[in-house]
């Protein structure tokens, strides 16, 4: 099973991304904190090398606070900010505004000594379809600017949002790229719903993510569901399905109702804060 997704307004976005290269001073990245390597976009990062860049590890809310914590550490340990959030909290909004801002005022007292007239503090926010790229802009700007949904690919264009006094937000679309390095990435992309659900078969993916997160968290599925973990990633989500009562003609598991609620249940958090990507040592 092939997990990519790569819709042609992706394409021109990069374009247009190309063409306002020279008005960015940052690059501020929305990755999903539950798995921010596979959510990490290779070519935005290789497009926008030479721009500073913010991380904003979003949906803090439901991935594990201490390897979100280590993520933190890993960032800082290559020279890049970061920040964890979840867009809806106020608090978070807060401090990931007052970031930003301080970037703008570090870049305007440049600009003064050196004699520059002062022009507006440009930056890029961009990432992967459904990390929650526009409600974070939509919290940083206070009410609605950018679409937001709980699907992928609903902004389709890019776009200069006004945040404040001299401070510029370039809306991007969610954007992927055309090849995933490795089957995995496609998997978690998957799971936690940057990729359309219409492009993958959803009961493989549940018998893969229930591998992922006995591999991650075991004895989680046990716990939480009475399942034994020690079958094979089908097996557990069929367990899944019976426990749930979701059944067939003849008692026998509905297989695909039981594996969508699965994933449901680990993209909402229903099966506890998880993180299935650690960093680096």
């Amino acid at each position: 099973m092939q997990y990519q997704w790569y819709p042609g307004h992706m394409t021109k976005a990069i374009r247009e991304l190309e063409k306002n290269l020279k008005l960015l001073d940052l690059f501020v990245e929305i990755v999903d904190a539950r798995i921010p390597a596979a959510s990490t976009n290779p070519d935005l990062n290789r497009l926008l090398k030479d721009k500073k860049k913010v991380v904003v590890l979003n949906k803090a809310d439901l991935a594990d606070p201490a390897v979100t914590a280590a993520w933190i550490s890993s960032y800082k340990d290559r020279g890049i900010s970061a920040i964890d959030c979840s867009a809806v909290r106020t608090e978070d909004m807060k401090h990931l505004r007052a970031l930003l801002f301080e970037g703008a005022a570090e870049k305007r007292e440049r600009d003064r000594k050196k004699g520059m007239k002062p022009r507006p503090f440009r930056a890029v926010v961009s990432g992967i379809p459904n990390v929650g790229k526009s409600t974070v802009i939509n919290s940083l700007k206070g009410k609605t600017a950018a679409k937001t949904g709980n699907k992928p690919g609903v902004t389709k264009g890019e776009r200069w949002i006004r945040i404040g006094s001299d401070f510029d937000l370039l809306d991007t679309p969610g954007l992927l790229w055309p090849k995933f390095e490795d089957r995995r990435t496609g998997i978690l992309l998957s799971l936690f719903g940057s990729i359309n659900d219409e492009v993958f078969d959803m009961n493989d993916l549940a018998a893969e993510a229930a591998k992922e997160v006995v591999t991650a968290y075991p004895g989680r599925l046990n716990e939480l569901y009475g399942l034994d973990e020690t079958k094979q990633g089908y097996e557990i989500v069929s367990d899944f399905a019976l426990k749930r009562n979701f059944l067939i003609k003849g008692g026998q598991p509905d297989y695909d109702r039981g594996a969508r609620a699965f994933v449901n249940e680990i993209r909402s958090g229903k099966a506890g804060r998880l993180t299935l990507e650690k960093p680096e040592k």
